[in-house]
């Protein structure tokens, strides 16, 4: 088996993914398809993206709050004040694991759409049932790492910034260089983490795809595509950026021409998925496309007529 074939490339796939996002949503265009694999699309997403905007109440300095009451007040009614963030917290985390589980299923699902040219969603969520569980199972212990390693540092930065704003002191130079240790320890956690989680959803689904292996099986596979091509994989990650530079380029420009409508659309759940489903399609379909540069053994679409088959040779 090859690791390292000749003409990769990470501009390459970009046209025919442009040309699968035509055969499938307009060749012809079916609304009622369009609906079910924006479903799929909706559930792989689910949780994730979104618009936030944080912008400060008022312009007005807080330096000279008290907190005397606030704190007062906290201690009279820690009865339930406790009881009522526990269950919070406990609501959160349920949430977290449910929508993770439900994103694990819908990968497959959309995959399924996108490889076979199909509007389906029953028939994948019966179908990939124990690849999904295989692949919530690794998202959620990739992200309980990320949460022990990063929220204690997201914490610390945040405790250094209120403190120094409640109480109007200074940045002296311990506490930026602390700062600074801070901000270099959360890239060098978050950042390969992130990675991770790309080349999970990118490369790994479709390996199990594939192979009707596990999530573990599937990145040892992966993992010997990284070592042979390292540079080919951080360039396909730069490459990302660049395309979703121009996607939301692409997107202000839709919301500008609709005269705020499309931007309306976008922010409703399932309905903002099914408006999306260009971009999302052009992007499930730009990973498969290059993975499949690596050799047939790679392809999904090589093997949509037997989806969950090993095409490649015997080792």
């Amino acid at each position: 088996m090859e690791y390292h074939p000749s003409g990769v490339s990470v501009t390459a796939p970009v046209s025919p993914a442009i040309e699968r996002v035509k055969q499938i949503l307009f060749c012809p265009f079916d609304l009622g398809k369009w609906f079910a694999i924006g479903f799929c699309a909706w559930l792989a997403y689910l949780g994730q993206g979104g618009y936030n905007y944080h912008r400060s109440a008022s312009g007005k300095s807080h330096s000279s709050i008290d907190l005397g009451p606030v704190r007062t007040y906290v201690h009279e009614h820690l009865t339930w004040i406790i009881p009522l963030a526990i269950g919070v917290f406990v609501i959160i985390v349920a949430t977290t694991v449910l929508f993770l589980w439900l994103r694990s299923r819908g990968a497959f699902m959309f995959l399924h759409c996108v490889v076979l040219n199909r509007g389906e969603v029953a028939v994948p969520w019966r179908k990939f049932e124990r690849e999904a569980s295989s692949l919530w199972r690794f998202k959620l212990v990739l992200a309980m790492l990320g949460a022990v390693l990063v929220l204690p540092i997201i914490g610390a930065a945040v405790w250094i910034f209120v403190q120094m704003y409640l109480r109007s002191q200074h940045f002296d130079s311990s506490k930026i260089l602390l700062l600074v240790v801070l901000g270099v320890a959360w890239l060098c956690i978050g950042l390969p983490l992130s990675v991770a989680e790309i080349f999970t959803t990118h490369f790994v689904a479709p390996i199990m795809y594939l192979r009707s292996c596990t999530c573990t099986d599937g990145w040892r596979i992966l993992f010997l595509l990284l070592s042979a091509n390292p540079a080919r994989f951080i360039l396909y990650v730069l490459f990302q950026i660049v395309i979703g530079f121009v996607i939301l380029l692409l997107g202000i420009g839709f919301v500008l021409c609709t005269c705020c409508v499309g931007g309306l659309l976008l922010i409703i759940p399932y309905i903002g998925s099914v408006v999306r489903l260009p971009v999302t399609v052009f992007l499930r379909s730009y990973s498969l496309l290059y993975l499949a540069q690596y050799g047939p053994e790679f392809d999904v679409f090589r093997a949509e007529e037997t989806p969950g088959t090993d095409p490649s040779p015997a080792a």
